[in-house]
């Protein structure tokens, strides 16, 4: 067994402030190091369990902070995504807007210039159940109307205008219609009482390759029905292809 005095002097090098070595001093040295050891473990068990805590203080903090970001983030990506969703709609719609325009003027170019206008050049006595001829032509873009009959013949198939004026003298009266392929589509009666005076039928037909439109008289009185005024008043017979089907 270490005698007391081989201890002293190995803890003379660990204590030097002690002058002296004895076994009381000894212990009690020892004692007082064991308890300041001992507190020192406590005050770093204590600022260990600090540091835990405070670690996962931290920690919580962090994860909610993730949490929060991770909220804020698929609020924004839904936000992203809804004006997304709707901005490819509008862009859709403007697209297809547009297309449809680009469509209606493309379509609006292919359509031939199919009109013609012409009119009578002198007063008229007409008999019932004849076609009036209007002979002189003052516009015939397509050809499609014959002068010499009177009769418009449809080059395509489409929808068409057909308009017709009549001057009638004073105390006649005249019953027209706008016939296609000798089928009544617009009968009018032009009657006058006092004065002469103009009047205007208009009608809008489908037709097909090759259907024929005229005027045809169905009841007048005798003699001259039709007043011609070189300047101001003409009988005139028209018609234009408004679209194609």
């Amino acid at each position: 067994m270490i005698s007391y005095v081989a201890l002293c002097a190995v803890f003379l090098t660990v204590i030097a402030e002690e002058p002296h070595c004895s076994k009381y001093d000894f212990e009690e040295k020892i004692l007082e190091k064991l308890v300041r050891m001992e507190y020192q473990m406590e005050r770093m068990k204590i600022e260990g369990l600090e540091r835990a805590e405070n670690m996962a203080k931290t920690k919580t903090e962090v994860a909610t902070a993730l949490e929060t970001l991770d909220q804020s983030v698929a609020k924004i990506k839904s936000k992203l995504e809804e004006e997304s969703t709707a901005f490819e709609q509008k862009m859709t719609e403007t697209v297809g807007k547009m297309m449809k325009r680009v469509e209606n003027v493309a379509e609006a170019s292919t359509i031939p210039k199919i009109v013609f206008k012409a009119r009578l050049n002198s007063h008229m006595t007409v008999t019932s159940g004849v076609y009036i001829v209007f002979p002189t032509t003052l516009l015939n873009e397509g050809g499609a109307y014959d002068s010499s009959s009177g009769i418009f013949t449809a080059p395509v198939n489409g929808t068409y205008m057909f308009n017709v004026i009549f001057c009638v003298f004073a105390g006649k009266s005249l019953y027209i219609d706008i016939m296609v392929d000798d089928t009544k589509t617009a009968p009018v009666v032009f009657r006058n009482s006092a004065n002469n005076a103009c009047h205007s039928a208009v009608t809008v037909e489908v037709l097909t390759v090759g259907q024929r439109v005229g005027i045809q008289v169905l009841s007048t009185r005798t003699g001259n029905v039709i007043y011609h005024g070189s300047s101001t008043r003409w009988n005139t017979f028209s018609g234009t292809l408004l679209h194609t089907h």
